[in-house]
């Protein structure tokens, strides 16, 4: 049987974090984004994924609180690298959050995935998320920037 495990981001390995960001995802995300991860302002999960040991996926959550002071939990991402898709180890990251999302006593669960990738749509819509709506030019640095805007209540 497979080993999945998530591993806390920290300095040592922050460089892989970042590593796996870049081989992951079509953007590329701020400097503030992976000191935030190490060095977090707001309560928050940032894992790396070993599946049989070796570093494949990532998840950076955080809680953010709305103006009616209710909480919910906002992925900045979560992904696995192509070769190790489709062996539960985004579903395992993904009940992580759920779980830290719970014991945080967030209302909802928000993320933006980008409109074009319907492998993503499709795994959030299997876990219990819905569309909201589309934000037009969300990525403004991609060729296809718009986001849909998916969401999960707890």
């Amino acid at each position: 049987m497979a080993d999945k495990h998530l591993i806390t981001v920290n300095p040592e390995n922050l460089s892989q974090f970042t590593h796996l960001h870049e081989c992951i995802f079509p953007l590329k995300f701020p400097k503030k984004f992976y000191r935030e991860a190490v060095n977090p302002t707001k309560p928050g999960i940032h894992h790396i994924a070993a599946f049989n040991d070796k570093y494949v996926g990532v998840l950076s959550a955080c809680v953010i609180k709305e103006a009616n002071d209710d909480l919910h939990l906002y992925i900045y991402s979560l992904g696995c690298k192509i070769l190790h898709r489709q062996r539960g180890i985004g579903t395992f990251m993904l009940r992580n959050c759920i779980e830290f999302a719970n014991n945080q006593n967030c209302k909802e669960i928000k993320l933006h995935v980008q409109q074009i990738n319907e492998d993503a749509i499709e795994f959030y819509k299997k876990n219990g998320f819905c569309e909201v709506c589309i934000e037009q030019k969300y990525y403004k640095r991609l060729e296809k920037p718009d986001a849909v805007v998916m969401c999960k209540e707890l």
